[in-house]
């Protein structure tokens, strides 16, 4: 069986932005209670039941901010008391990396992360002062110079570990990164179906850093170095929306889903399993366009890209 959810390169990627026919739009809304009974806790200011990153872990992400100043933080508030998946931008190569250092003040974190970039040389110091553990690779490659993205079932399955077991709060990026300073024109589907797997729920929080040009890109190594000795690092802010309501999807049905990318898998099913994990798969690329209409209104208008209807 093949375990890919979607490659970039792979004819039988997943169609982000066309959901299939027919989707259905009145499914159940996710039980936020159902959470708070599954699981102890709260921040940790107001509930000691609910566990924080250790004390390493924030002071090495604390210690490792050149290319901004210290971001202002709106709705932290809105983070449920319980374990969740955090989806972020990713604008600029810290976006996910500024999330996760605010959740961490509040909750033990996992850090999904591209699985080149925790062997890569100037990385690794990074990856071991914060500790291993606190990482979850997400399979991918690099051809000419290309970023390619295989995120498979084995991936998440390691995350919804992390959090049911570990009572992590999962940061994961909400699409792939860009470099046009604009929200990627295709949702990831990885925070979604996550938070479905682990049966959390899904918050959106967008890094909106104060520049007209993009900031902190890989690409730009000198102008970061610059930047940061001359103390021209741009305000930037955190701002996290609503939890987003998703809909009930039984286990069985979610794998019947993302099966569909399975040649293999997808050869064993009837008509009527396809067409019925065709709507289920709607239910999942619909609430992914969602969660970017929600990252849309945290930032100005000309980062929005095509989701920039949404009013701020």
């Amino acid at each position: 069986m093949n375990d890919d959810i979607f490659d970039n390169t792979d004819k039988n990627k997943l169609d982000f932005v066309n959901p299939p026919e027919n989707t259905p739009t009145g499914a159940e809304n996710f039980s936020m209670k159902a959470q708070q009974e599954k699981f102890l806790g709260g921040g940790s200011d107001d509930n000691q039941n609910q566990e924080r990153s250790s004390f390493r872990v924030r002071k090495v992400f604390e210690v490792s901010r050149f290319d901004i100043q210290k971001p202002t933080v709106e709705g932290l508030e809105k983070l449920p008391p319980t374990p969740c998946v955090v989806a972020t931008t990713h604008l600029s190569d810290i976006d996910v990396q500024e999330v996760a250092m605010v959740v961490a003040n509040q909750r033990k974190i996992g850090i999904a992360s591209q699985e080149t970039n925790l062997t890569y040389a100037p990385f690794v110091p990074f990856v071991k002062a914060i500790g291993r553990e606190n990482f979850f690779p997400v399979t991918n490659s690099y051809t000419k110079g290309h970023a390619g993205y295989s995120l498979r079932i084995e991936d998440l399955k390691g995350m919804e570990e992390g959090i049911k077991k570990d009572g992590r709060t999962m940061i994961v990026a909400a699409h792939n990164p860009t470099h046009n300073w604009q929200l990627a024109e295709n949702p990831g589907m990885a925070a979604v179906i996550l938070a479905h797997m682990a049966n959390v729920p899904l918050v959106p929080a967008a890094l909106d850093i104060e520049s007209k040009t993009p900031v902190a890109q890989s690409t730009d190594i000198l102008p970061r170095v610059k930047n940061f000795l001359t103390l021209n690092r741009p305000s930037a802010k955190v701002i996290f929306g609503e939890p987003m309501d998703l809909a009930e999807i039984t286990e069985d049905k979610l794998q019947a889903a993302v099966g569909l990318y399975s040649p293999d898998q997808r050869r064993n099913m009837t008509p009527e399993q396809v067409a019925e994990a065709r709507e289920t798969l709607g239910i999942l690329q619909k609430e992914s366009q969602e969660m970017m209409e929600a990252l849309a209104s945290k930032l100005p208008p000309e980062k929005r890209g095509k989701w920039g209807r949404t009013e701020r």
